[in-house]
């Protein structure tokens, strides 16, 4: 005799349950903001580092990462940087990433001798695009048509924007296709790191990263640059670096790392649209020497249309 089908009625989680997922929600949010708002404004910070009065761009990052790792090992006895379930495994995932992310920053800190913060930020924020596109050709996620619109809509405003600097200068050519090579970079980084921190403390996970990302910079100034620190320091760049160093690598890293443990990777890879965005308005205040043509913004707005429909557009229709 057949059983009659009954209905099934989902558990709701008791009202006493909601405000224990306040406090994570409300940090989301805050590590979403803080990010958001702190690397909005380091490409400015960054072109003032590798300024002709600054440092070389090996040398700035070297000691952006170098501040970074003695402010973690400040807060070591206070016992918040610890590894919690990082395995030997997920650490040596972690100096792949440190390693990845040194020749993203070593393009993008030598891109922006050239280039302004602004346009830097523009060009970066089509990593999610990259990303679209890697998962199409591989197959490995269907990508919804939203996704192809919107990165064939950015790619016109890059190449827009890479003509109009080749005429400028072929320098500036150079620095937009770093900049596209450090968007390649952050891509694979992104999954690696994703994939392999979710069990470590935030605070391990972006001291480690200072800490590989610094070494690397010194062996590389060292090496390659072979330019010994000027005396006294440059006043203004210095203070550039403590900024990066501080709010830019340990406080953007460490909300960085909350959000990878807690959010899916397309949404924080929404963070790329709001920092162009912050980063043009800056450069708009204190940006001197850099100028861009109409031409320039007229690209650089294009580049951000594509990126919006991208990340916003409807996610009906897929490939």
């Amino acid at each position: 005799m057949p059983q009659e089908k009954t209905d099934t009625i989902e558990p709701v989680a008791s009202p006493r349950a909601w405000p224990a997922r306040v406090p994570e929600t409300a940090g989301v949010v805050l590590a979403y903001i803080t990010c958001a708002i702190i690397w909005g404004t380091t490409w400015y910070a960054i072109r003032v580092c590798v300024s002709p009065s600054g440092f070389s761009p090996f040398l700035a990052a070297a000691l952006r990462f170098t501040v970074a790792a003695l402010v973690f090992a400040c807060m070591w006895p206070l016992g918040v940087v610890r590894a919690g379930n990082a395995s030997g495994r997920n650490i040596a995932w972690l100096v792949v990433a440190g390693l990845l992310s040194s020749l993203g920053f070593g393009l993008v800190y030598t891109a922006e001798r050239w280039v302004s913060g602004g346009m830097a930020a523009i060009i970066s924020s089509t990593t999610p695009l990259m990303m679209a596109v890697v998962a199409t050709v591989s197959r490995t996620e269907r990508v919804s048509r939203a996704s192809v619109a919107g990165s064939l809509i950015a790619l016109t405003g890059v190449l827009v924007i890479f003509q109009d600097s080749l005429q400028a200068s072929s320098t500036q050519a150079l620095a937009v296709l770093m900049l596209l090579g450090s968007v390649a970079t952050s891509t694979v980084n992104n999954a690696i790191l994703k994939h392999n921190t979710r069990e470590q403390n935030p605070m391990f996970s972006a001291a480690f990263y200072s800490l590989v990302c610094g070494l690397v910079f010194w062996l590389l100034a060292a090496v390659v640059e072979r330019r010994p620190v000027a005396w006294p320091v440059p006043l203004v760049p210095s203070l550039a670096v403590v900024y990066l160093g501080i709010f830019g690598s340990v406080t953007a890293f460490v909300a960085y790392f909350y959000l990878l443990k807690r959010v899916r990777l397309m949404t924080i890879s929404t963070l790329v649209f709001y920092p162009p965005l912050i980063a043009l308005g800056v450069d708009a205040l204190l940006e001197k020497s850099f100028t861009p043509t109409p031409g320039t913004y007229l690209a650089m707005g294009i580049t951000l249309l594509g990126v919006g429909v991208s990340l916003f557009g409807p996610r009906g229709g897929r490939f």
